[in-house]
């Protein structure tokens, strides 16, 4: 039998967040700033150097699969695409 959050009494809701933030709030920011700082470059199809951080730090934190973060290519930059982070298969 599961729980649903929502179904949680307040009290135990604000622990739960509370220990989110704790863990992940520091990154959620990080990824939140690079996100929106990348958002006019990736709308265009564009690279920039704050999307190329964006998909750095992405692969950095977690097990995305793509391109190794050591290979940028022939001029030390990486494609800056979101083709870059794939968690595997689809």
């Amino acid at each position: 039998m599961s729980v649903r959050f929502a179904d949680s009494p307040d009290s135990e809701r604000a622990v739960a967040v509370s220990a989110f933030d704790a863990r992940f709030g520091g990154m959620e920011r990080v990824l939140w700033c690079l996100s929106v700082s990348s958002r006019a470059a990736l709308l265009a199809g564009e690279s920039s150097p704050v999307l190329e951080s964006l998909v750095r730090t992405i692969k950095s934190w977690w097990g995305v699969q793509g391109r190794p973060l050591g290979d940028e290519g022939s001029d030390g930059q990486g494609s800056g695409r979101v083709d870059d982070l794939v968690a595997g298969p689809i």
